[in-house]
Protein backbone atom coordinates (compact mmCIF):
# COMPACT_ATOMS: atom_id res chain seq x y z
CA UNK A 1 0.00 0.00 0.00
CA UNK A 2 1.51 3.36 -1.03
CA UNK A 3 2.04 6.05 1.58
CA UNK A 4 0.68 8.76 -0.75
CA UNK A 5 -1.99 8.64 -3.45
CA UNK A 6 -2.90 11.63 -5.63
CA UNK A 7 -6.43 12.27 -6.94
CA UNK A 8 -6.49 14.59 -9.94
CA UNK A 9 -9.50 16.53 -11.17
CA UNK A 10 -9.77 17.02 -14.96
CA UNK A 11 -11.67 20.13 -16.05
CA UNK A 12 -9.60 23.30 -15.61
CA UNK A 13 -7.08 21.25 -13.63
CA UNK A 14 -5.40 18.94 -16.15
CA UNK A 15 -7.47 20.04 -19.14
CA UNK A 16 -7.96 23.66 -20.23
CA UNK A 17 -11.71 23.25 -20.49
CA UNK A 18 -12.29 26.98 -21.02
CA UNK A 19 -10.11 26.82 -24.12
CA UNK A 20 -11.78 23.60 -25.29
CA UNK A 21 -15.26 25.13 -25.02
CA UNK A 22 -14.11 28.28 -26.80
CA UNK A 23 -12.68 26.24 -29.69
CA UNK A 24 -15.71 23.97 -29.86
CA UNK A 25 -18.09 26.94 -29.91
CA UNK A 26 -16.11 28.50 -32.76
CA UNK A 27 -16.23 25.26 -34.77
CA UNK A 28 -19.97 24.94 -34.20
CA UNK A 29 -20.64 28.50 -35.34
CA UNK A 30 -18.55 27.86 -38.43
CA UNK A 31 -20.02 24.45 -39.26
CA UNK A 32 -23.73 24.72 -38.31
CA UNK A 33 -24.36 28.44 -37.86
CA UNK A 34 -24.68 30.92 -35.03
CA UNK A 35 -28.28 30.07 -34.10
CA UNK A 36 -27.74 26.33 -33.64
CA UNK A 37 -24.46 26.86 -31.79
CA UNK A 38 -25.99 29.43 -29.45
CA UNK A 39 -28.98 27.22 -28.68
CA UNK A 40 -26.79 24.19 -27.94
CA UNK A 41 -24.82 26.10 -25.31
CA UNK A 42 -27.99 27.59 -23.83
CA UNK A 43 -29.30 24.05 -23.32
CA UNK A 44 -25.87 23.04 -21.96
CA UNK A 45 -26.20 25.68 -19.21
CA UNK A 46 -29.81 24.70 -18.49
CA UNK A 47 -28.84 21.04 -18.08
CA UNK A 48 -25.81 21.93 -15.97
CA UNK A 49 -27.89 24.12 -13.65
CA UNK A 50 -30.71 21.59 -13.32
CA UNK A 51 -28.42 18.64 -12.64
CA UNK A 52 -25.62 20.46 -10.80
CA UNK A 53 -23.20 18.86 -13.24
CA UNK A 54 -22.14 19.08 -16.87
CA UNK A 55 -23.92 16.43 -18.94
CA UNK A 56 -23.15 16.46 -22.66
CA UNK A 57 -25.32 13.42 -23.58
CA UNK A 58 -28.39 14.99 -21.95
CA UNK A 59 -27.58 18.33 -23.59
CA UNK A 60 -27.27 16.75 -27.01
CA UNK A 61 -30.44 14.70 -26.53
CA UNK A 62 -32.44 17.82 -25.67
CA UNK A 63 -30.92 19.75 -28.56
CA UNK A 64 -31.60 16.96 -31.07
CA UNK A 65 -35.27 16.77 -30.01
CA UNK A 66 -35.67 20.50 -30.47
CA UNK A 67 -33.72 20.92 -33.73
CA UNK A 68 -35.38 19.82 -36.97
CA UNK A 69 -32.25 20.47 -39.04
CA UNK A 70 -31.04 16.85 -39.13
CA UNK A 71 -27.80 17.49 -41.07
CA UNK A 72 -26.90 20.10 -38.45
CA UNK A 73 -27.64 17.64 -35.63
CA UNK A 74 -25.44 15.02 -37.27
CA UNK A 75 -22.62 17.50 -37.80
CA UNK A 76 -22.88 18.67 -34.18
CA UNK A 77 -22.47 15.06 -33.05
CA UNK A 78 -19.34 14.70 -35.19
CA UNK A 79 -17.90 17.92 -33.76
CA UNK A 80 -18.64 16.99 -30.15
CA UNK A 81 -17.28 13.45 -30.27
CA UNK A 82 -14.43 14.19 -32.66
CA UNK A 83 -13.00 17.16 -30.77
CA UNK A 84 -9.23 17.22 -30.09
CA UNK A 85 -9.10 17.39 -26.30
CA UNK A 86 -5.47 16.29 -26.28
CA UNK A 87 -4.63 19.64 -27.85
CA UNK A 88 -6.17 21.42 -24.85
CA UNK A 89 -4.14 19.84 -22.05
CA UNK A 90 -2.49 22.37 -19.78
CA UNK A 91 1.28 22.56 -20.08
CA UNK A 92 2.65 20.41 -17.29
CA UNK A 93 -0.43 18.18 -16.95
CA UNK A 94 1.32 14.94 -17.88
CA UNK A 95 4.44 15.68 -15.80
CA UNK A 96 2.12 16.40 -12.86
CA UNK A 97 0.56 12.95 -13.21
CA UNK A 98 4.01 11.37 -13.45
CA UNK A 99 4.99 13.20 -10.26
CA UNK A 100 1.88 11.78 -8.60
CA UNK A 101 3.06 8.26 -9.42
CA UNK A 102 6.52 9.13 -8.14
CA UNK A 103 4.94 10.19 -4.85
CA UNK A 104 3.15 6.86 -4.55
CA UNK A 105 0.22 6.56 -6.95
CA UNK A 106 -2.25 8.57 -8.98
CA UNK A 107 -5.78 8.42 -10.35
CA UNK A 108 -8.33 10.71 -11.95
CA UNK A 109 -11.39 11.52 -9.85
CA UNK A 110 -13.61 13.63 -12.08
CA UNK A 111 -17.15 14.94 -11.94
CA UNK A 112 -19.36 14.73 -15.01
CA UNK A 113 -21.49 12.25 -16.90
CA UNK A 114 -20.39 8.64 -17.31
CA UNK A 115 -20.31 8.68 -21.11
CA UNK A 116 -18.86 11.89 -22.51
CA UNK A 117 -16.61 12.67 -19.56
CA UNK A 118 -14.97 9.26 -19.88
CA UNK A 119 -14.69 9.77 -23.65
CA UNK A 120 -13.04 13.15 -23.08
CA UNK A 121 -10.59 11.73 -20.54
CA UNK A 122 -9.66 8.92 -22.91
CA UNK A 123 -9.16 10.99 -26.07
CA UNK A 124 -7.16 13.60 -24.15
CA UNK A 125 -4.63 10.86 -23.29
CA UNK A 126 -5.34 11.15 -19.57
CA UNK A 127 -6.74 7.65 -19.12
CA UNK A 128 -3.54 6.20 -20.48
CA UNK A 129 -1.43 8.57 -18.37
CA UNK A 130 -2.98 7.27 -15.14
CA UNK A 131 -2.87 3.64 -16.25
CA UNK A 132 -6.64 3.38 -16.46
CA UNK A 133 -7.21 4.63 -12.90
CA UNK A 134 -10.29 6.72 -13.70
CA UNK A 135 -13.37 7.34 -11.57
CA UNK A 136 -16.18 9.63 -12.74
CA UNK A 137 -18.89 10.61 -10.26
CA UNK A 138 -21.35 13.48 -9.96
CA UNK A 139 -20.29 14.45 -6.43
CA UNK A 140 -16.77 13.39 -5.49
CA UNK A 141 -17.18 13.84 -1.76
CA UNK A 142 -20.01 11.27 -1.72
CA UNK A 143 -17.83 8.43 -3.08
CA UNK A 144 -14.62 8.88 -1.11
CA UNK A 145 -15.18 5.66 0.82
CA UNK A 146 -15.18 3.80 -2.51
CA UNK A 147 -12.12 5.75 -3.62
CA UNK A 148 -10.12 4.80 -0.54
CA UNK A 149 -11.15 1.15 -0.91
CA UNK A 150 -10.15 1.07 -4.57
CA UNK A 151 -6.92 2.99 -4.03
CA UNK A 152 -5.78 2.26 -0.46
CA UNK A 153 -3.08 4.58 0.91
CA UNK A 154 -1.99 6.16 4.16
CA UNK A 155 -2.54 9.69 2.88
CA UNK A 156 -4.31 11.29 -0.08
CA UNK A 157 -3.68 14.45 -2.11
CA UNK A 158 -6.66 16.02 -3.91
CA UNK A 159 -5.77 18.37 -6.78
CA UNK A 160 -8.65 20.49 -8.06
CA UNK A 161 -9.44 23.97 -9.36
CA UNK A 162 -12.52 24.40 -7.12
CA UNK A 163 -12.04 25.35 -3.47
CA UNK A 164 -15.57 24.27 -2.58
CA UNK A 165 -15.06 20.70 -3.78
CA UNK A 166 -11.73 20.47 -1.97
CA UNK A 167 -13.32 21.70 1.27
CA UNK A 168 -16.11 19.11 1.03
CA UNK A 169 -13.58 16.34 0.40
CA UNK A 170 -11.55 17.56 3.38
CA UNK A 171 -14.65 17.39 5.56
CA UNK A 172 -14.95 13.67 4.75
CA UNK A 173 -11.32 12.53 4.93
CA UNK A 174 -9.98 15.06 7.44
CA UNK A 175 -6.27 14.81 8.16
CA UNK A 176 -5.89 11.89 5.75
CA UNK A 177 -6.27 14.40 2.91
CA UNK A 178 -4.13 17.33 1.76
CA UNK A 179 -6.00 19.65 -0.59
CA UNK A 180 -4.22 21.48 -3.41
CA UNK A 181 -6.07 24.12 -5.39
CA UNK A 182 -4.78 24.84 -8.89
CA UNK A 183 -5.55 28.53 -9.42
CA UNK A 184 -6.22 28.44 -13.15
CA UNK A 185 -9.40 28.56 -15.21
CA UNK A 186 -12.64 30.43 -14.59
CA UNK A 187 -13.06 29.15 -11.01
CA UNK A 188 -9.57 30.15 -9.90
CA UNK A 189 -10.73 33.05 -7.74
CA UNK A 190 -13.92 31.42 -6.48
CA UNK A 191 -14.03 30.15 -2.91
CA UNK A 192 -17.75 29.24 -2.68
CA UNK A 193 -17.59 30.38 0.94
CA UNK A 194 -15.34 27.41 1.58
CA UNK A 195 -12.36 27.15 3.86
CA UNK A 196 -9.10 27.74 1.96
CA UNK A 197 -7.19 24.72 0.62
CA UNK A 198 -4.13 23.41 2.42
CA UNK A 199 -1.98 24.54 -0.53
CA UNK A 200 -2.49 26.63 -3.64
CA UNK A 201 -0.44 26.60 -6.83
CA UNK A 202 -0.65 28.90 -9.83
CA UNK A 203 -0.71 26.15 -12.46
CA UNK A 204 -0.77 22.37 -12.71
CA UNK A 205 2.85 22.50 -13.86
CA UNK A 206 3.80 23.71 -10.37
CA UNK A 207 2.61 20.43 -8.85
CA UNK A 208 5.95 18.82 -9.64
CA UNK A 209 7.59 21.16 -7.10
CA UNK A 210 5.53 19.75 -4.22
CA UNK A 211 7.59 17.30 -2.20
CA UNK A 212 6.23 15.17 0.66
CA UNK A 213 7.63 17.77 3.07
CA UNK A 214 5.73 20.59 1.38
CA UNK A 215 2.61 18.43 1.26
CA UNK A 216 3.01 17.80 5.00
CA UNK A 217 2.91 14.04 4.55
CA UNK A 218 6.57 13.22 5.29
Amino acid sequence: MPSIFVLFDVDNTLLNTDLAVERMQARMREEVGEAHARRFWEIYEEVRTAGDSVNIPDTFEAFSLECSDFPAVNRMSELIYGFDFEGCLFAGALPAIEHGFNLGGAAILSDGDQLYQRHKIAVAGLEQAVGGNVMVQKHKESVLQHVTQRFPARHYIAVDDKAGILARMKAVLGQRLTTVQVCQGKYAASRDGALPPDLAIDSIGDFVTLTPDKLDVS
